[in-house]
């Protein structure tokens, strides 16, 4: 019994660890949506909405109420998985995410292949050749790679293979001509277009795949 007690102690600090990260980042979610200047009751309600209306919605949205309440009617609704309703879209939040998360696991996947394809060989040579010149030029390119703002270089990335090169896809899952003609089955739309036979519509997503997924990984 000795020989368990640091591996439960082990244990129960991870678990507690973990929960008062997910518990920090609840917190920082939470007060930076308080701290926005944008105005989620006028969103909904719009500028032309009348006095009582505005109060309506206010108080609905549970505004009225001191901040601390509001956090723990947040918490609650958090662990009880009611996300609320998108402001922009009027659904409920838990079936956005459902709507987008195929096309995030779709992007997830291929960053994770080109990441190992890439990462594992370029290891493997910076071990073999450690201290020589293609062990300083993968780490340069890695720490370069996790020092830079992702969003800064998928930008520059767009700006100099899509604007200027022509070699790969714009924003969006493809061409706008193609939006429309694949059936969404499996939600993967590289999986839809083959079950559809719709080769132009997978080239066309893939092509635009490419760009994100290579950043990512």
């Amino acid at each position: 019994m000795s020989f368990n007690r640091p591996r439960l102690t082990g244990a129960a600090g991870q678990i507690g660890s973990i929960a008062v990260t997910l518990l920090g980042l609840l917190m920082l979610t939470f007060f930076i949506g308080r701290l926005m200047p944008a105005n989620p009751v006028r969103a909904i309600v719009g500028e032309d909405a009348t006095r009582e209306t505005y109060e309506q919605v206010y108080r609905s949205l549970g505004l009225d109420r001191p901040l601390w309440e509001q956090f723990i009617y947040y918490l609650r609704d958090i662990f009880s998985g009611n996300f609320g309703t998108s402001i922009r879209t009027g659904q409920p939040v838990i079936q956005d995410i459902i709507h987008v998360m195929p096309a995030t696991i779709e992007l997830a996947t291929f960053a994770i292949i080109i990441g190992a394809a890439l990462g594992v060989p370029m290891g493997v040579l910076a071990a073999v050749k450690k201290d020589r010149w293609p062990d300083h030029v993968i780490r340069v390119v890695s720490l370069m790679g996790h020092s830079m703002p992702i969003f800064w270089t998928g930008m520059i990335a767009l700006i100099i293979f899509y604007a200027h090169l022509g070699l790969v896809g714009g924003s969006g899952r493809m061409d706008q001509f193609y939006i429309g003609l694949v059936e969404d089955r499996a939600g993967f739309l590289l999986i839809d277009s083959l079950l559809a036979g719709e080769m132009d519509v997978f080239w066309s997503a893939l092509n635009h795949l490419i760009l994100p997924a290579s950043l990512l990984g």
